[in-house]
């Protein structure tokens, strides 16, 4: 339950150790590690619309991405590539999202 969970957390601290604790236990479903990644770069680099820039942008930098040589590379997880045009529109209330 929850207070396992916030145990596990307590001592072992970083994702990788927890996700070897919780390996040797035998307490991991197989595909938990990979899933909790994506859902990690998921909220880490969601795409924000940068007011001062006029851009949409990943909200941290993506390292070793193509990001700055083609704008539409992405991980497929973070969804399609929205036009800088569109997402202004969009922050100014002048369309709403799903009519983009």
């Amino acid at each position: 339950g929850l207070k396992l969970a916030h145990k596990i957390v307590r001592v072992h601290r970083t994702p990788a150790k927890i996700f070897n604790a919780l390996r040797s236990a035998g307490r991991m479903p197989p595909d938990f590690e990979e899933t909790f990644w994506i859902a990690f770069r998921t909220f880490r680099h969601q795409r924000v619309f940068c007011l001062s820039k006029g851009l949409v942008e990943p909200l941290w930098p993506i390292s070793g991405s193509k990001q700055n040589s083609d704008e539409n590379y992405m991980w497929p997880f973070l969804g399609i590539h929205i036009e800088s045009n569109t997402a202004r529109e969009i922050a100014e209330g002048l369309l709403h999202p799903c009519k983009k």
